[in-house]
């Protein structure tokens, strides 16, 4: 499909990401100038101040929510993310969810910028097990791969704690 054959809607979804990308390549360049001068201290408190605004928000989103089941867990924060490229498959097992996300916007944008991975990753993936227990303190999370560390894929986990074998 050429340029002239996209919808209005599509072009300006298009001109809409393409400046999300542009602005987080930015602030990221932003981010590695301060982690250059301030080093450690720097990553740990960006993990700090995610986590706890992750806790925040989604304990707001599941007092919203009438059920707080692993799926609607993945629906409220998954699902939204499809139209931003995340790419991802859902795989239930008797005692879990695992979910493979082979496409991450943030992995993308995170090797425009050297040094940019830790960074993103205190940002956003570091935020994962304070989301899965502020929707649910009963639901938990394991992570063993990782695109913004390098893997080819994100592997999670997430299963009931109580469920968990010992």
């Amino acid at each position: 499909m050429t340029e002239d054959e996209l919808t209005l809607e599509d072009q300006l979804r298009s001109q809409r990401d393409q400046l999300r990308r542009g602005h987080s390549i930015g602030m990221l360049h932003l981010l590695k100038g301060l982690h250059d001068r301030l080093g450690a201290p720097l990553v740990e408190a960006l993990e700090d101040l995610a986590a706890e605004n992750a806790r925040a928000q989604w304990s707001a989103v599941a007092a919203q929510q009438t059920s707080h089941t692993i799926e609607d867990l993945i629906a409220a924060l998954w699902e939204p993310l499809r139209p931003y490229g995340f790419e991802y498959t859902t795989e239930a097992t008797c005692e879990t969810v695992r979910l493979r996300c082979t496409r991450c916007p943030q992995a993308e944008i995170a090797q425009n910028v050297e040094g940019g991975a830790p960074l993103l990753f205190a940002m956003t993936c570091a935020t994962d097990p304070h989301i899965a227990a502020a929707f649910n303190p009963r639901i938990g999370l394991r992570r063993t791969k990782t695109l913004l560390q390098g893997d080819d894929y994100c592997e999670f986990e997430y299963f009931y704690r109580d469920k968990e074998p010992r």
